[in-house]
């Protein structure tokens, strides 16, 4: 290492020289000139005469002030070789001296300097921590605006809950599919055979046809009846699923009007990647922090503490983010296979993601809830009627107005059946099993490329990584100032 740089310097020093010589060369040449152009405008009186002698002079003139300025710029040249050949010079003592004073300071208060890499480290995964708690955290804005915090997933929760509900309904979820394993007959049995149902049933009928006898009412609503009333809706609704539910806006209410859900499933799928971001902060600011004492023993100044902390903050905020999810695609590098490390957890974030899904989003009585009274809930309404007709020509023949106080049934029976839950509940078992959400969102996520998958988290660091590099940088500079006094 010392040979090669006393190498370099050699061929410097030498450099140097020779850009001196050929200044000096091409000086000597610009004073011969000169003094050529100076004797030419000396013989023009002699040799010119009369009407041509102040042309002549004129171009001779002008001759010696270009050669003038030229000799200028060559002089600066030559001024700048030479102090470039006294600084090389000088250069490798002034370093050796700037080292030794150097050694000596760090020699002098060793215990002191090694504390410089250990605060970095402790502070830079303290101010990651704080980074990642920021982006989930407060839920709703704090502080007086403009100055105060939202955390980054709840203020963009509309947002990122619209891009999870898109993903789960393009690439993860058949809703056709899922709904069509549901066994109708099987499913009407289960909710009509409570008695609870029958009466809810009968309540409604006497409120909408008050004037029809009620012997009739009870004898035509009998429970095999509104079994298969019930069973015609349900194959109806399977029949155009999407007519009568709308899945996509069921996810994105249960994700955005709790945020909480939102941040406790990007938690979920990427607590990992998360501890990573502060556990390399950690470790790399030890790292950095090493160079940061080199420097502050080098150049003790403030300045030098406080920019190696905010350069440690942003090099470590900056490199995890890239370790989490770049490259994304796995590369081989020798025997090595390279790839994000989120993106090499594909199978695991895939079964936490489902089971999120079929917990909180696509749950059996989050269901009910969406058909019963969502905002597609006219098109059920339709089919209880379109099946009342078929089930009960007794109760349609004693009638008048038949279509609206049909329609008024169903419509007044759904919400009487939507405003206690727990008439659907024998039913949430058979259809969590029938529906299968989790296998099936498990399985199509596992099975994404890539680049897709990437997507499902990268979004929630892209949204503000702006922000988080600049808060790591900011509290690194700030960490680095307040060591100033204590060296």
């Amino acid at each position: 290492m010392a040979r090669r740089r006393r190498h370099r310097l050699g061929v410097q020093r030498r450099t140097a020289a020779a850009q001196h010589e050929r200044a000096a060369a091409t000086r000597r040449v610009h004073d011969k000139t000169r003094d050529a152009a100076a004797r030419g405008v000396a013989e023009v009186p002699a040799n010119g005469g009369g009407a041509g002698r102040e042309p002549r002079r004129a171009t001779a003139a002008a001759a010696a002030a270009g050669v003038g300025r030229r000799r200028a710029r060559v002089d600066g040249v030559c001024a700048r070789a030479g102090a470039a050949a006294a600084w090389l010079a000088a250069t490798p003592a002034a370093a050796a001296a700037r080292r030794a004073r150097a050694f000596s300071r760090f020699a002098a208060s060793w215990p002191l300097y090694c504390t410089i890499p250990l605060t970095a480290g402790v502070f830079n995964a303290l101010t990651n921590k704080l980074a990642v708690t920021m982006m989930f955290e407060p839920v709703r804005y704090r502080g007086r605006r403009p100055f105060g915090w939202q955390g980054i997933v709840p203020k963009a929760a509309r947002r990122m809950g619209g891009d999870v509900a898109d993903l789960l309904m393009r690439e993860l979820l058949d809703v056709e599919a899922m709904v069509s394993r549901v066994d109708a007959d099987h499913l009407a049995a289960l909710l009509v055979d409570a008695p609870e149902v029958v009466e809810l049933g009968v309540a409604a009928c006497r409120k909408t046809f008050p004037s029809a006898p009620e012997g009739l009412v009870r004898a035509t609503l009998t429970a095999p009846r509104l079994r298969r009333v019930a069973a015609a809706t349900i194959r109806a609704v399977q029949a155009n699923v999407t007519e009568a539910v709308d899945v996509r806006r069921l996810c994105v209410d249960r994700l955005c009007d709790d945020p909480r859900q939102l941040c406790d499933l990007f938690r979920r799928c990427g607590k990992p990647e998360l501890d990573a971001v502060v556990t390399l902060g950690g470790w790399g600011g030890l790292l950095l922090g090493v160079f940061q004492m080199g420097a502050w023993a080098l150049y003790p100044r403030a300045w030098t503490l406080a920019l190696g902390g905010a350069f440690v903050g942003f090099a470590t905020d900056w490199a995890a983010l890239k370790i989490l999810f770049s490259p994304v695609e796995p590369r081989k590098i020798g025997p090595l296979t390279v790839q994000g490390l989120f993106l090499r957890r594909q199978a695991e974030v895939s079964a936490d993601f489902a089971d999120f899904v079929a917990a909180e989003l696509v749950a059996p009585e989050h269901l009910w809830r969406a058909l019963l009274t969502g905002p597609r809930r006219a098109a059920v309404v339709d089919h209880v009627v379109a099946a009342l007709r078929a089930e009960l020509p007794g109760l349609v023949a004693s009638a008048g107005d038949v279509p609206a106080q049909l329609a008024e049934l169903a419509d007044r029976g759904l919400a009487e059946l939507a405003a206690d839950p727990a008439l659907t509940r024998p039913t949430e078992a058979y259809l969590a099993r029938a529906l299968d959400v989790e296998t099936a969102v498990r399985d199509a996520m596992a099975a994404l490329p890539p680049a897709k998958f990437e997507r499902v988290l990268h979004p929630v660091f892209e949204q503000d990584e702006a922000t988080l590099i600049a808060v790591g940088m900011t509290l690194g500079g700030l960490v680095g100032l307040a060591q100033v006094p204590l060296y």
